[in-house]
């Protein structure tokens, strides 16, 4: 079976994770803050 999130890596991104990881880790509580309860649209996200 394909791995989408291998596959964006090694042949879209050339990155072997996201670049906005460290950023979503740091800002983790402020983010759920911003969007807990709310309706999120998500385009294009890879499916784990």
């Amino acid at each position: 079976m394909l791995n989408i999130n291998q596959f964006i890596g090694e042949n879209i991104t050339s990155r072997p994770v996201s670049m906005f990881l460290s950023d979503i880790e740091v800002n983790k509580k402020q983010l759920r803050k911003e969007i807990e309860g709310k309706s999120l649209l998500v385009i294009g996200a890879p499916v784990p």
